[in-house]
């Protein structure tokens, strides 16, 4: 989280473990973003060492209320949904959150996960703009007349037979795959069309006003050279993935590197500093980023 982990560890004891769990990267304009949450959305804009040093941060109370008692964790990477793909007109990105709950206690105990997907804008402060209905995920359901060694071949503890988790997500031609676990026994995928997904927010249309802007971007901006340079590499990568000539001479590269180098404080915090230099055919620049000082 860099300089931003004040904001999300505040009130934490100094010895009480942290959860990190479930980040969920995506790319925008070149650059990694990182989901740290979904409810409220934290989005982190990351540097070439993977440390956060920009944060969006938004809020969507009236589409979470269905789940307001629950404690919602991400799940796998967003998949960007092109304009020409989307019944929209216009790109988004599609994530999948996850809650679970579970009933009884010891050998008796069964778990269950319940997945939704949800619609973000294409560009900052990437608000949430819809919730689906729940992802309909197959398992292997227990039968009563059975004993437990005739419907699995687990070796554990617990009961994982209503156990479904969505760890994958991707785009593929106008196919939206999404991988799980089945009972913790089977691998599976589950594969639709864009228009099936897209019908699963049949009951959430396409609304970011219903998303409150708590943070538009705090942090260390993407300084408006670098946008240049990024978007001039891309056309150039275009253009270059066009043509029967694939030398390194036709093509712009955009390369980060930094030299990161850490420091104990006086009061046994840390501070890192990151000098990043972004590279592309045609110039270069430098920029010097100094984040995560306690």
């Amino acid at each position: 989280p860099g300089i931003f982990r004040d904001q999300i560890y505040k009130g934490k004891r100094t010895a009480e473990p942290i959860k990190e769990k479930n980040w969920m990267p995506f790319v925008w304009q070149d650059q990694l973003m990182l989901v740290h949450g979904v409810f409220p959305h934290r989005v982190f804009r990351a540097n070439a060492s993977g440390v956060a040093v920009q944060q969006f941060l938004t809020n969507s109370p009236e589409l979470f209320e269905p789940f307001k008692n629950e404690d919602i964790h991400g799940g796998p990477p967003l998949a960007e949904i092109p304009a020409e793909r989307s019944n929209l007109g216009q790109p988004y990105y599609l994530g999948i959150f996850h809650f679970f709950q579970t009933f009884g206690e010891g050998s008796m105990k069964v778990k269950v996960y319940h997945h939704y997907a949800y619609r973000v804008e294409a560009a900052p402060p990437f608000r949430i703009c819809g919730v689906s209905k729940e992802i309909q995920l197959v398992t292997r359901k227990k039968q009563d007349n059975k004993k437990a060694a005739d419907w699995t071949h687990q070796r554990i503890w617990k009961d994982t037979s209503q156990t479904a988790y969505i760890s994958g997500l991707f785009l593929d031609s106008g196919i939206v795959h999404i991988s799980y676990g089945s009972s913790d026994i089977d691998a599976r995928l589950l594969s639709m069309s864009v228009a099936d997904m897209e019908h699963l927010f049949a009951d959430s249309p396409w609304n970011c006003s219903k998303s409150n802007v708590i943070d538009a971007g705090s942090g260390k901006p993407l300084s408006v050279a670098l946008q240049q340079m990024v978007a001039e590499a891309g056309s150039s990568r275009s253009g270059a993935e066009s043509s029967d000539d694939s030398s390194s001479a036709t093509r712009a590269v955009t390369e980060a590197s930094d030299a990161p180098e850490a420091a104990v404080g006086p009061t046994g915090g840390w501070v890192w500093y990151v000098n990043t230099t972004i590279k592309s055919i045609g110039g270069t620049i430098e920029t010097s980023e100094t984040c995560c000082a306690s």
